[in-house]
């Protein structure tokens, strides 16, 4: 199982921020008007809110739909990911943004601004990893599912374009899951 990957990389928190129930999650998938990924249910029952810290070096965020904003901040990032493919044009920005599908959900992003996406094709469960670099129409597909993407990033068995440095994800120092923002390390 793809979480269990996770959790052997990534320890998750004790307690847990955010976590929900079964019935919370189905609420969130019925106003959404999607399911979403079981790995990412059970991920977010786990691990709750929080971000993934490489300390000193960078954080991945993951977007949390029991959380109470979760919901008006998807909207927002919908919104947003369709200014940003106007001008691009087809060409450069090739996906669509949900809720058509195949189209981009974004489900985490770096503090560097790197961009983490499901496209939207087929089953949930199938949905492929799509990244893409701050500031660039630069994309990444990675067929595997979330768990098993963060779970081999940060053990260095998958690189992508943004996270290619070799100071990221290695080292002495482990990738730690924080819960609040005092928690993560900086450079």
């Amino acid at each position: 199982m793809a979480l269990e990957d996770l959790m052997a990389v990534v320890a998750p928190p004790s307690r847990i921020q955010n976590a929900g129930d079964l019935a919370a999650w189905t609420i969130v998938e019925e106003k959404l008007g999607t399911r979403l990924p079981e790995d990412f249910r059970d991920f977010c029952l786990r691990y709750g809110s929080g971000a993934f810290n490489d300390p000193g070096r960078l954080c991945v965020f993951v977007r949390n739909p029991l959380a109470a904003n979760f919901e008006t901040q998807f909207r927002r990032d919908a919104d947003w990911l369709r200014l940003l493919k106007e001008p691009a044009g087809e060409e450069k920005f090739p996906f669509g943004v949900f809720p058509p599908h195949p189209g981009l959900i974004l489900w985490a992003e770096d503090d560097n601004g790197c961009l983490l996406f499901w496209l939207t094709e087929g089953e949930p469960n199938r949905w492929p990893v799509v990244v893409t670099p701050p500031g660039d129409y630069f994309w990444e597909r990675f067929d595997v599912s979330m768990t098993s993407f963060l779970a081999r990033a940060f053990s260095r068995q998958l690189v992508c374009v943004p996270w290619h440095q070799a100071e990221f994800f290695s080292g002495p120092r482990r990738v730690k899951f924080a819960q609040r923002q005092s928690d993560i390390e900086y450079q």
